[in-house]
């Protein structure tokens, strides 16, 4: 058995990463031995590898720090369950689910994938047309044009 884990680096002291598609690196590791490889991400302009190149690898646990429901459906499909690990190492995070400290996702923790929440939000993070924060987390205040009952 081996678990699939999105980092933000190389080895199994860097953070599990919050973006699966996107993520800096993917760590397929044995969590017996802990014996590892290393692959790379992909840039964030770049379209995501998909899941299907880590079909082969012998993966039945995911550990990631965010998944859409593409990716999840698609992993869940392959036979993996995928186990939700923010804010802590990858050596915590596979010691975790190994020990069934992390249950298992019943669902995405995205309701749409990154590039779905841009392209219908007509760019990162904001609303068009509308106020308060995005999906993302940008905000636009009512400004001059709010305040005189619509934008301009």
């Amino acid at each position: 058995m081996k678990y699939l884990v999105t980092s933000k680096g190389p080895d199994l002291d860097a953070n599990v990463d919050k973006r699966f598609g996107h993520a800096s690196h993917y760590i397929v590791i044995d969590p017996e031995t802990m014996e590892y490889d290393v692959m790379p991400g992909v840039g964030k302009d770049e379209p995501s590898g998909g899941i299907e190149r880590f079909a082969n690898l012998g993966i039945e646990k995911a550990i990631v720090g965010n998944i859409g429901p593409k990716t999840y459906y698609e992993a869940v499909n392959m036979g993996w369950t995928i186990h939700l690990c923010r804010k802590m190492t990858i050596r915590e995070a596979v010691e975790k689910v190994k020990n069934d400290n992390v249950p298992p996702l019943e669902e995405p923790t995205a309701k749409r994938s990154i590039h779905s929440a841009r392209n219908a939000r007509g760019g990162r993070g904001q609303r068009v047309g509308g106020r308060g924060p995005g999906i993302l987390g940008g905000s636009r205040g009512k400004g001059r044009a709010g305040r005189r009952g619509g934008n301009r």
